[in-house]
């Protein structure tokens, strides 16, 4: 009889460990949906560099910069302050309203187009760029370089800090749907 007792126990704890644990990892994996970590854009970053042909390159981009849309990242996430009277940018910074309530992103890979002159392309940041993302093809994007690490952050700095992906345009009408796309937001 006092087995039984113990056994019964032993089985409602091991059914409640089993579920609390359950519960645990089920809000994790939850958890890190909505947040978009830098191993997993190191691993994205490395998976494309695998790719050969450009017009999976092109696609891998797209489906990236589209998926990456509802993340927010500040790159903005801290500011070396001397001792004594606060500098200019510090004093912007604090008096600054914040944009993006909260950060869902360790990093974004930053994507750049360079046509006439260099676009960054984040459509979280700016949507109306979206047209300009569906153009991307090996018809319309001559070169596209990926660079990580240190290369990355001394080509675009602090931007840049889980990598980058320079796309080069030659195209016309890609120029010309930038400029047409600038002009919109400058308008604005």
């Amino acid at each position: 009889m006092k087995n039984t007792k113990i056994r019964s126990m032993a089985i409602k704890f091991l059914s409640f460990l089993f579920l609390f644990i359950s519960i645990s990892s089920f809000s994790q994996s939850e958890k890190t949906n909505d947040y978009l970590t830098q191993e997993e854009n190191e691993a994205w970053l490395s998976n494309f560099e695998k790719l050969d042909d450009k017009n999976a390159q092109l696609e891998s981009v797209r489906e990236k910069i589209i998926f990456d849309a509802k993340f927010n990242y500040s790159f903005i996430t801290g500011i070396c302050v001397g001792v004594g009277k606060p500098s200019r940018i510090e004093t912007r910074v604090k008096n600054t309203k914040p944009l993006i309530n909260k950060n869902t992103a360790d990093c974004k890979i930053l994507f750049v187009l360079q046509a006439e002159t260099t676009y960054p392309i984040d459509l979280q940041k700016n949507p109306e760029y979206l047209p300009l993302v569906k153009m991307l093809n090996a018809e319309n994007i001559t070169l596209v370089n990926s660079f990580k690490g240190v290369t990355a952050s001394a080509l675009y700095g602090s931007r840049a800090s889980c990598g980058v992906v320079i796309m080069t345009s030659e195209d016309d009408k890609v120029a010309e749907a930038l400029k047409q796309l600038n002009q919109k937001t400058t308008k604005s």
